[in-house]
């Protein structure tokens, strides 16, 4: 029962890393967009 309980906790903390990293990707993404938003502005 224990080792069954380390999997899905290991499992888990694995789910929370990927996690964390796509949100760290879309947040990227969002300031890069903006950032092209704001030379977009500035071009016309």
């Amino acid at each position: 029962m224990k080792k069954e309980h380390e999997t899905v906790h290991a499992q888990h903390q694995a789910m929370a890393k990927k996690h964390e990293q796509v949100t760290s990707g879309r947040e990227e993404l969002h300031k890069i967009l903006a950032n092209l938003m704001e030379l977009m502005k500035n071009v016309k």
